[in-house]
This record gives structure tokens, C-alpha cells and sequence, in this order.
């Protein structure tokens, strides 16, 4: 008990240390009018995971939240409630002024999906700006223009720059990162100084594009219903890697999950379809999996692994993670 406390307590310093003296990273709040009250929360909780990530971080970096109010309780239009989350703890260094009177245009570089160039290093004179986007919104090209945040960047006469997707994992199928994935990604580069190591950490399952030698894409975001899942081979099914789909899903959102397994005898299959004429085929073994105590979702399998495919299927499904077709 007493490490676990003096642990806490120096990463605690780090952090505080790292406010003044660490890579700067700024976070533009300059969308707000232009998100919904959930995309706007989804804001909040990315900015939440970013302080989990630089608590964790070996060298943590100095993170500036740009034209937001840490202390704000209220939920105006156009402000997330940081206090209400628990974000006046984090720390992080907010402003209520917006980003071009906090920091001189020579020093920034403004991250965008949409610029020319790709970004080769870090360099610690630099503050690195990240637009307050959910990439829901960014993906609304009809409610809303899709090179935002490298229009922004023309506008403050800040250098653009995109991620090095392509030079280094062109098998990402998405050039759009959440707001807290680009400072892991920062805090990763730091460490490692290598592009494909930082995207091979960083980057969401859901993103990545997974395929077999006959082109097949294994994304699992492609199940939209039972009957799909259902006509999936018990080979393809373990290639869209759902158990681990459901592993990272809950590893980011902090959330715990197990899974129940027993195996089926042959004898009470055969009970339990005696008086059907079609009979469906014997799965051996069943699985159920509960998402912090709650029953998420069960399937049946040849195999262990696929049943708990197939049950996490349904939570992902329950989670959000998957939309399912009505």
C-alpha cells in the first residue's frame, strides 16, 4: 500500500513538473459551436483520457487546453463541463483565452489529416497544436466542411502538418485520430523516436485494416447483424479478432469484463433439438461475457475462441462500438 502511495505521489510530481518544462502539446477549443452537446462530451472524456495517458507517460508532456474554462460546472452551448468530469484535478494548464492569444504563431504547428505534408519529428521548441474535433464531426461532410482543422491553421498562419500514415502504416484504414491517440502518439514518438513503433502502440484496433491473401477485409465494424455474424465461418470468425476487439475497447474506457465458458455436452444438444425437424449444427462449447458486472452478450462456438468471438460480438454491439442494423 505504501509503494502504491509513493508511486502515486511521483508521478503526481512528474506531471507538475512536466506542466512547466515538458513538450508543449495545446488542444483547440475552438469547435464548440460546431458539436453537438454529445460530441461535445465526447471532448471532455478524450481529454480525460489524455491526462490517463500522460499519467502513465515515462516523460509525460505539458498539455494546454485553449479557450476552456477548467472550472466551469454550468454546460453552456458551447462549453464541456471539465469540472463536473473531474478535469480541475488534471493537470494540465487551461486557458480561457483562445490559442492564437496564448501562443505566437513561430512556435506552433498545427496537426490536420488534411495537409500536404507529413510531420518527421518532434521538436521540443514546438507547441503542437490538436484541434478539439470528435471525429464523428469531422466525418459529417454534409453538416460540416472536412478540413477544419487545416483551414484553422491557415487562419492563425501556422504551419499544417498530417501523421506519417502512409509513409510508415499504410494498413491504417483512417487518417482521423481522436483528440487523446495524437498525444499518445506524441508521448509514444518521445520515447521511441519511430513512427512505426508509435502507430503499431497507438492506433485503435478499429482502425486498422485487416486482411487475408484473397483481400478479404477482417473489420470486425463490418458485422452489422446476427445473421452476418451467424453466416461467418468458424475460421473467419477468429480473424476479426473480436475477444481482443472487446479487450481494447475496455482497456481504454476503463471498464472491467470476464467471460463465463463451459462446454456443452453432446447429450443435452441432442435433448435440446430432438423434437425439431431442422436440426442447427453442435456448438461445443458456449460463452457470456459481463462489461463491469452487467451480462453483455453470449454465443455459441466450435471452439472456445469463437464462441467468446460471437459473445463479444454482442457487447461491443451493447458498448456502441458496433452499429447493428435494425
Amino acid at each position: 500500500m505504501e509503494k502504491q502511495k509513493a508511486e502515486g505521489l511521483q508521478k503526481k510530481a512528474k506531471l507538475v513538473e512536466a506542466m512547466t518544462t515538458g513538450q508543449r502539446v495545446a488542444i483547440d477549443i475552438h469547435y464548440q459551436d460546431q458539436m453537438n452537446t454529445k460530441e461535445q462530451f465526447s471532448v471532455v472524456r478524450q481529454l480525460g483520457l489524455c491526462h490517463k495517458a500522460n499519467k502513465e507517460a515515462k516523460e509525460p508532456v505539458s498539455i494546454h487546453v485553449c479557450g476552456a474554462d477548467r472550472n466551469e460546472t454550468q454546460t453552456p452551448e458551447t462549453t464541456p463541463p471539465i469540472k463536473a468530469t473531474g478535469g480541475d484535478k488534471w493537470p494540465m494548464t487551461f486557458h480561457k483565452e483562445d490559442l492564437k492569444d496564448v501562443f505566437s504563431a513561430d512556435e506552433m504547428v498545427y496537426f490536420s489529416p488534411d495537409a500536404p505534408d507529413p510531420i518527421s519529428t518532434i521538436d521540443p521548441s514546438k507547441v503542437y497544436v490538436i484541434g478539439g474535433l470528435v471525429d464523428r464531426s469531422i466525418a459529417k461532410v454534409s453538416r460540416k466542411p472536412s478540413n477544419q482543422s487545416y483551414d484553422r491553421a491557415k487562419e492563425l498562419g501556422v504551419p499544417s502538418v498530417r501523421l506519417p500514415l502512409a509513409e510508415f502504416y499504410p494498413e491504417c484504414q483512417h487518417r482521423v485520430m481522436n483528440i487523446n491517440t495524437i498525444v499518445e502518439m506524441i508521448i509514444a514518438f518521445k520515447e521511441t523516436n519511430d513512427w512505426k513503433t508509435t502507430f503499431e502502440r497507438c492506433i485503435p484496433l478499429r482502425k486498422k485494416k485487416v486482411e487475408d491473401e484473397t483481400g478479404h477485409s477482417f473489420d470486425y465494424h463490418s458485422i452489422h447483424s446476427v445473421k452476418e455474424l451467424e453466416s461467418i465461418s468458424e475460421y473467419r470468425i477468429n480473424r476479426f479478432q473480436l475477444k481482443h476487439a472487446l479487450h481494447i475497447y475496455c482497456q481504454k474506457h476503463q471498464l472491467d469484463y470476464e467471460f463465463e465458458n463451459r462446454e456443452i455436452p453432446y447429450e443435452e444438444y441432442e435433448q435440446e433439438v430432438k423434437e425439431q425437424e431442422e436440426k442447427p449444427p453442435y456448438f461445443r462449447f458456449h460463452a457470456k461475457v459481463k462489461v463491469d458486472g452487467k451480462m453483455m452478450g453470449e454465443g455459441k462456438g466450435k471452439s472456445q475462441r469463437s464462441a467468446q468471438g460471437k459473445a463479444a460480438w454482442y457487447a461491443l454491439v451493447e458498448l456502441g462500438d458496433i452499429e447493428k442494423n435494425a
